[in-house]
């Protein structure tokens, strides 16, 4: 039900169903069912940019995680903190939580996890100003997208780094960047 709610828009009353989903199935152990619910509390706030929220949900999540692993939760799970600690100016930690996310879908070669996790840190360099790692992120997510799903997620990222990156490459070349003084000199 939370799912629904927040993926109608409704992300007050969304948090509000799966905080107190993940608090029933952690009383009642049910641990794979607990692991759901945080990974969508953390992909709901993520959505609402209560980027500190998802950072404390953290430690709920993968102890949920280490009890009844599910790798699609995981992955997803650690993509949406990955995400806050991009949005916090936090890289490195991004970086690293993304790269951990990266290597268990590996492990398991999963394809279509090792795809969004590559979205995942194309986003992290694109919002980090590294818009030439974050391509080669967005294409290697292209490159091992299993599903039409997959394969449209990962083209729209691309498009959008390398979007970023003709815009980053014409702006060096404005008037009043160094790149133009450099040409007029």
């Amino acid at each position: 039900m939370g799912f629904t709610e927040m993926n109608l828009g409704y992300f007050e009353q969304g948090i509000q169903t799966l905080t107190k989903a993940a608090e029933l199935c952690e009383a009642a152990g049910d641990t794979d069912e607990a692991g759901c619910a945080l990974h969508l509390l953390i992909a709901a706030h993520t959505f609402r940019s209560d980027y500190e929220r998802v950072l404390e949900l953290k430690e709920d999540f993968l102890c949920a995680m280490e009890d009844n692993f599910h790798l699609r939760y995981y992955c997803r799970g650690l993509g949406g903190v990955s995400q806050a600690c991009s949005h916090l100016g936090r890289w490195d930690e991004a970086v690293e939580i993304a790269q951990e996310a990266l290597s268990t879908a590996q492990d398991y070669s999963d394809e279509s996890m090792i795809a969004e996790v590559e979205v995942i840190l194309s986003s992290v360099y694109t919002l980090k100003g590294e818009v030439s790692r974050a391509v080669e992120h967005a294409e290697l997510a292209a490159a091992r997208a299993p599903t039409p799903y997959d394969k449209a997620m990962t083209q729209m990222v691309h498009g959008y780094s390398a979007m970023q990156e003709s815009h980053v490459r014409a702006l060096s070349f404005w008037p009043g960047s160094s790149q133009c003084f450099k040409l007029w000199a």
